[in-house]
C-alpha cells in the first residue's frame, strides 16, 4: 500500500485530493461544525492544507496535532488550533508539520464535531490501519461520541476486510476520491 501511495504522481494525488475534500465539503455536517481537527498531511498522504485553509476561511476553528518529547515516548499528540497555516507551522517530529511552540494552543478532543484522520489502509467496517505507533487510535478514543470520524485516503486504500481488536474504535464515514462509505 505505501509503495502505490509513493507511485502516485504529485498532479495526480493532488487532483484525488481535491475529489475527497469537495465531497467533505459540500456535506451538511460539515457546513455546521464549527469546530474541525484535521491531520496534516505528511509525503504521499492525501493531500489536507485546501481543507484547512478552506475551514478557516469560512470561520471554523481547526485544530491539528502536535506531538511534543513526551507525546513521542508515550505515543500520544496533543490538538492546537491553528489560524494560519502559512505563518505557524513547521516540521516537527518524524516530518509532519506542526504549530511552532509559539502557535499551540491546546484545545480539549471532546469540543471537536468532525476529525478528519489518516490510514494506511481502510475497510467497510470503518477499520483503518495506521503506521504502528496508536496515535489516532489513542486520540480517537478521547472524541466525544457526536464527533463524526472521517478517514479519509485514494480509493486503492480500500481494502475488504483488516484485523482489529475490541479496543479500537471504527470510523463513521470513510471518504475516498471514488466514493464515501458510511459505516452502519
Amino acid at each position: 500500500m505505501l509503495l502505490r501511495l509513493r507511485e502516485q504522481t504529485q498532479a495526480l494525488r493532488e487532483k484525488k485530493s481535491q475529489r475527497v475534500l469537495e465531497k467533505i465539503a459540500g456535506w451538511p455536517t460539515f457546513q455546521r461544525a464549527s469546530w474541525l481537527f484535521s491531520y496534516l498531511s505528511m509525503g504521499y498522504e492525501l493531500e489536507t492544507t485546501a481543507l484547512i485553509d478552506r475551514s478557516l476561511g469560512s470561520g471554523k476553528r481547526v485544530v491539528v496535532p502536535v506531538i511534543s518529547e513526551e507525546g513521542k515516548k508515550s505515543g500520544s499528540f496533543l490538538i492546537s488550533e491553528i489560524r494560519d497555516c502559512l505563518k505557524e507551522l513547521e516540521i516537527g517530529p518524524f516530518g509532519i508539520y506542526q504549530p511552532k511552540p509559539q502557535f499551540v494552543r491546546p484545545v480539549a478532543p471532546t469540543l471537536l464535531e468532525m476529525a478528519l484522520v489518516p490510514g494506511v489502509a481502510f475497510d467497510r467496517n470503518g477499520h483503518r490501519l495506521g503506521r504502528g505507533k496508536g496515535y489516532f487510535d489513542r486520540f480517537l478514543s478521547q472524541l466525544s461520541p457526536g464527533c463524526l470520524k472521517v478517514g479519509i485516503g485514494f480509493d486503492f486504500q480500500m481494502i475488504p476486510e483488516l484485523p482489529h481488536e475490541s479496543h479500537d474504535i471504527p470510523l463513521d464515514v470513510i471518504v475516498t476520491d471514488k466514493r464515501v462509505i458510511w459505516v452502519s
